[in-house]
């Protein structure tokens, strides 16, 4: 099964990370959603103001795995993360400022949540996850 590409929405968000590799970022896509996980090595903690989130339609639910081939600094964020289980891909990019010493390259996993006690989006949460 071939990823889908990204291409209908984007929107820019804040993204950060600390020096154990923890990772959250958060988008206002109707409500703000947070991405939050950890890189599955360390990188220094850096911050991207100007995150910009390229997804699909109703995709931002469960756990992500961050591909290889994503890149975090020295200047610049390149995440690509997939759902397995829906085959859906969502991109974030952007600059990191301060920059940091170098570029590393990145894995890790990700989940998508909701700062909104939203019935509808939960219901939707559970449903996706028991697919």
């Amino acid at each position: 099964m071939a990823s889908t590409s990204v291409t209908d929405d984007t929107v820019v968000g804040t993204f950060k990370s600390d020096q154990a590799g923890n990772f959250n970022g958060a988008f206002i896509v109707g409500v703000t959603r947070t991405f939050s996980g950890a890189f599955s090595s360390a990188v220094p903690g850096f911050t991207s103001l100007q995150a910009t989130l390229d997804y699909q339609p109703d995709t931002l639910v469960g756990t992500y795995t961050i591909q290889v081939g994503s890149t975090v600094g020295p200047e610049q964020l390149n995440i690509t993360a997939t759902n397995e289980a829906t085959d859906q891909t969502i991109k974030i990019t952007g600059p990191i400022s301060p920059p940091i010493d170098k570029g590393y390259s990145v894995t890790g996993s990700g989940r998508w949540s909701s700062t909104e006690d939203d019935d509808d989006y939960a219901e939707e949460t559970v449903a996706d996850e028991a697919a």
